[in-house]
């Protein structure tokens, strides 16, 4: 989720022509790499923080009671942002390809 939150940020401070070559040509072309990457990223996150959890701890059915909610938890999270990430960056290239500016800086005032 903080690879996410980075990437995000960096996508905000570049600019539009570049945003569309990054978010067409290396982010919307391999999507399944992307999920997959997350998926195991999801896998390994619930395990460690299982583990850690459970440190020390044998017991089969509370096991599996902190798997279960340690899995929801995280993964609620990680959809969350996954969400967020798409359409915040789905909603600026339908605002660029139509024609609406989202550069706060207006250079109509600026003198030579």
């Amino acid at each position: 989720m903080l690879g996410i939150y980075l990437f995000q940020r960096y996508l905000n401070k570049i600019d539009d022509y570049n945003f569309i070559t990054i978010w067409e040509t290396k982010i919307m072309i391999h999507t399944r790499r992307y999920f997959t990457f997350l998926f195991i990223n999801y896998i390994v996150g619930v395990t460690i923080i299982s583990q850690i959890l459970l440190l020390g701890d044998t017991t089969v059915f509370l096991s599996i009671i902190v798997v279960l909610f340690v899995g929801l938890i995280y993964g609620v999270y990680l959809v969350r942002s996954i969400l967020k990430f798409v359409a915040i960056n789905s909603q600026r290239l339908v605002n660029i390809k139509s024609g609406v500016s989202t550069e706060t800086f207006k250079k109509d005032n600026v003198v030579n």
